[in-house]
């Protein structure tokens, strides 16, 4: 849908980049009343906030594995 020539974005920032523009679309388009709209999006907000959060879920770690020799890696030498 959207193509950027630029450096990629990440994952998370192209869902919040998605999740604003749903939001404008339904403010713009939308045949709700004011209260309404702002309800709306106030729950869309809120519930990005709380997947966001870690009250639910754990955050990951990330670690980096250098290998020095890459023949070494073979599914028989897997650990059990």
């Amino acid at each position: 849908m959207l193509r950027y020539r630029t450096e990629s974005i990440s994952i998370k920032e192209m869902t919040y980049l998605f999740l604003v523009t749903a939001i404008a679309l339904l403010t713009s388009v939308g045949q709700m009343s004011l209260v309404d709209l702002a309800i709306l999006n106030g729950v869309i907000c809120l519930i990005a906030f709380i997947i966001d959060s870690s009250l639910f879920v754990k955050r990951y770690e990330i670690q980096s594995v250098c290998y020095e020799r890459i023949e070494n890696i073979t599914p028989e030498n897997k650990d059990t």
